[in-house]
């Protein structure tokens, strides 16, 4: 059993599918597949062990989606981060994860190279830029890797070990370090493909941060039904109503504070988003005068309250 079997067949079984839309870039399971194997021959050309932490800074985008692929697909273990922590709470996560490699967006280039000078373990970084400007000394671009690397098949690792490390909120003191495993997640995606009904062609829109397993878990599951993972880089109320309805979106993530705002939103009478088949939730209940509107306003919706423990 490894997780990246149901990616494999899903580019299988619909490889001209959409699996991710990013701003303008809309990308096929064959497409997705091809750049994950050959990133992840990049990676282990750095000759970094298996089992080795390889921590992702960044917004949500489509090689984000990526990421959450080729890192397993390497034989590494994907350690995502908080953008918006403090760079001594960066630098703590660093240490405790004991990352070796730091995939980070560009937006982020600055912390990340005091950052590792402040992280002994940590070798090298790489970066998803955006402009063709020259990178610092020991920085790899990351297009330019997916672009050379040499493709290679999954590392098919114990089934028990770890797939991520995922950090709590630190509510109660430093955030703590979940170790999720292949086998768990796996289950977790048979699981959520069932209750959130994700079918062969749906379209998700995801505006929850992709550091949050709550996203993870919608994308891995979503992959598994061969799905299309829509990537916003945050929650605005009136684009994510434009795109639900221009990709004709069966499903959303969200928390209930996100359905209030839509709701509310000026444009939410006038937008057709009669495509929406299901909603699921988490974070906190949706309260009894919140629920009646949702069945008054999208009476065809179906609800799906989740929970998790990181």
């Amino acid at each position: 059993m490894y997780l990246v079997q149901s990616l494999r067949r899903a580019a299988q079984v619909s490889p001209e599918g959409l699996v991710t839309v990013s701003g303008e870039r809309r990308r096929s399971y064959a497409a997705l597949e091809a750049r994950i194997a050959r990133f992840a021959g990049a990676l282990r050309g750095m000759q970094l062990e298996e089992g080795a932490r390889v921590a992702i800074l960044a917004t949500n985008s489509d090689r984000y989606v990526e990421l959450y692929h080729a890192l397993p697909w390497a034989g590494v273990v994907v350690v995502p981060l908080n953008h918006r922590w403090s760079r001594a709470e960066l630098a703590y996560a660093l240490r405790d994860s004991g990352a070796a490699l730091l995939v980070l967006e560009q937006a982020f280039l600055d912390a990340a190279l005091a950052l590792r000078g402040e992280v002994p373990g940590l070798q090298r970084l790489v970066v998803m830029q955006e402009s063709a400007d020259p990178l610092p000394g020991g920085v790899l671009d990351y297009e330019a890797l997916v672009a050379s690397g040499t493709a290679i098949e999954p590392v098919r690792r114990d089934p028990a070990a770890p797939y991520g490390i995922f950090y709590t909120g630190g509510t109660t003191g430093d955030p703590k370090g979940v170790l999720l495993s292949t086998h768990g997640l796996w289950h977790n995606v048979m699981l959520l493909q069932r209750e959130f009904d994700f079918r062969r062609g749906d379209a998700l829109v995801l505006a929850l941060p992709l550091f949050h397993l709550a996203a993870g878990a919608n994308l891995l599951a979503l992959g598994g039904a061969a799905g299309c993972a829509v990537i916003l880089p945050g929650f605005e109320p009136g684009a994510v109503l434009a795109t639900l309805a221009r990709e004709r979106a069966q499903h959303r993530a969200l928390v209930p504070t996100m359905l209030r705002a839509l709701l509310d939103h000026p444009d939410f009478a006038g937008t057709d988003i009669g495509s929406l088949r299901r909603i699921n939730y988490g974070a906190a209940p949706l309260t009894p005068a919140l629920l009646a509107r949702r069945r008054a306003s999208l009476p065809q919706v179906e609800l799906v309250q989740s929970c998790g423990q990181t």
